[in-house]
């Protein structure tokens, strides 16, 4: 896996939404940047995800590595989880 520095490290994951994911354990920040759909590149908006426990970064990862759905399990374990986020970059 290559990856891409912004506050933290980004990891490059395989999914159709997804394009890259990092964590601050230090401030329990999840950051997910998506596939630009057009360009069809990882470097779509980058979104940060406050109090989300490292745990769940870990299973995206494992997630990742094992060819599960990044996408899916996003959505099911932050996204309906209702973490509040903030758009980093456009």
């Amino acid at each position: 896996m290559s990856t891409v520095t912004y506050a933290v490290r980004m990891i490059d994951v395989t999914s159709s939404n997804v394009g890259r994911i990092g964590y601050d354990a230090e401030a329990e920040r999840l950051y997910v940047q998506f596939r630009d759909q057009a360009a069809n590149t990882r470097d779509g908006t980058l979104y940060a995800y406050e109090s989300v426990p490292e745990r769940v970064y870990r299973r995206l990862v494992a997630a990742a590595a094992t060819g599960e759905s990044v996408g899916r399990l996003f959505t099911e374990k932050v996204k309906k989880a209702g973490f509040e986020y903030r758009r980093v970059k456009q």
